[in-house]
């Protein structure tokens, strides 16, 4: 009965060891399951032992003990080679897996896509592909196109909402697809983005604009400009048109600018002859000067009239461009007017220079300067400005004046080295400005 006992306990003993599904975890790094191990074997050695003591005090049951120990050998092998097979079919299985897992990532990673209570969508068209989620079904949907974009950076768009193609690129042989935000329009012909960039504000071939930057170089330099080739592109266009200033004053030509009406002598007279005040305005106080008192009522329509014309913006032709120059799309009737007509030329560059200075920080608002309203001989309305326009790369700051209707500008003065003084009629830079 005592060996029954023991042969129970020690087939126990291997089921327990040998069986895969209870068998102890080997040892791995940072573990110290390997003193498991150990155990294991000790207790084997022991129990080895004990059945060594048990054969001596009973030889008769040698031939069966020696039976047990062999079927349970068979067993053990028998279960190392299924535990080995089955490890073997799951590494396999692990491998093939992890091969499609790659294969997965190297198309797209979609683990970034998340939708509301994770109902992506089922089916989308191609163009829609980028908010896909992994199981999305794609279809072909509808045509689509590739934009050229700007500097190579392409798009692609919808082609039923318009396929332009650049006639510029098409005359050089280039086929250039563009959408309908990536192309421009001049004389209603397509150009894409690079070739319109150039060809927006060229001028015509024989037009008094289109003079090149060398040409300017060389009439300074035999007008005596030192130093003109290292002066910059703004640099020669500023001394040239400097230049033609003086020579308008040499030879007379101030004559043929209509605009300033009369000499700067004027403003210093207690009383113009060309014009008379009316009423003193406070600007910052925006139009309460109209229920002034001293302001007759008869004068009132004309002065609504006269304020209107400033914010008076037109569209029409007014210079050879190809397109027209942006800054006559924003700039009233009224400061074109006194621009073009006080210089020999268009005044194209009064007036970008005038917009540039008034948007330097240093120069002061608008409803800083006094303001006196006027009427002209005439009987046209006007305003009187004075101000402190101060220098845009100095730290100079000159007394300016202005007199001008809708229509006409009266007269002007300006304490810098361009303005106007005297008998002299020249509307400069920080005159625009006031």
């Amino acid at each position: 009965m005592e060996n029954f006992d023991r042969q129970v306990v020690k087939a126990l003993h291997h089921a327990v060891i040998h069986e895969p599904a209870n068998r102890m975890p080997e040892k791995v790094d940072g573990d110290e399951g390997g003193g498991d191990a150990a155990n294991r074997d000790e207790a084997d050695r022991g129990e080895g032992a004990g059945d060594e003591a048990d054969r001596d005090e009973a030889p008769n049951g040698d031939e069966a003990n020696r039976g047990d120990v062999e079927g349970d050998a068979a067993d053990e092998g028998d279960g190392d080679q299924t535990g080995e097979n089955t490890a073997g079919g799951d590494e396999a299985d692990g491998d093939e897996a992890q091969g499609d897992c790659d294969e997965a990532v190297e198309e797209e990673d979609l683990s970034h896509r998340e939708y509301m209570n994770n109902r992506g969508p089922k089916k989308l068209p191609q163009y829609c592909r980028q908010f896909r989620a992994k199981d999305t079904v794609m279809e072909e949907g509808a045509a689509m196109s590739v934009c050229c974009g700007v500097g190579g950076c392409t798009h692609h768009f919808l082609t039923a909402t318009g396929c332009f193609e650049c006639v510029k690129c098409k005359a050089h042989g280039r086929e250039t697809n563009m959408c309908q935000f990536c192309q421009e329009k001049i004389d209603d012909k397509p150009y894409c983005l690079g070739c319109s960039a150039g060809a927006l504000l060229v001028p015509e071939a024989d037009s008094e604009d289109a003079r090149a930057i060398a040409d300017k170089r060389a009439d300074l330099s035999r007008h005596g400009v030192e130093h003109v080739n290292e002066c910059s592109v703004e640099e020669v266009n500023d001394l040239y048109e400097q230049r033609e200033v003086a020579t308008a004053r040499i030879t007379g030509k101030t004559s043929q600018v209509p605009f300033p009406l009369y000499p700067t002598e004027e403003l210093n007279k207690p009383q113009s002859e060309y014009w008379t005040p009316l009423i003193d305005i406070n600007l910052e106080e925006g139009g309460s000067f109209i229920g002034d008192p001293d302001l007759k009522s008869k004068h009132a329509p004309k002065v609504l009239e006269f304020f209107s014309s400033l914010v008076d913006i037109r569209s029409k032709k007014r210079t050879d461009h190809k397109k027209e120059p942006e800054i006559y799309k924003v700039m009233p009737e009224t400061f074109i007017e006194i621009a073009s007509k006080s210089r020999l030329d268009s005044g194209f560059r009064v007036m970008c220079r005038a917009v540039r200075h008034n948007l330097d920080i240093k120069c002061p608002p608008v409803d800083e300067s006094s303001c006196e309203l006027v009427i002209d001989s005439k009987g046209k309305i006007g305003v009187r400005l004075g101000g402190k326009i101060p220098a845009s790369m100095k730290k100079n700051v000159y007394d300016t004046e202005l007199v001008c209707t809708a229509k006409d500008l009266l007269c002007c003065k300006c304490g810098c080295q361009s303005g106007s003084q005297d008998k002299e009629r020249i509307l400069c830079i920080l005159g625009c400005c006031i």
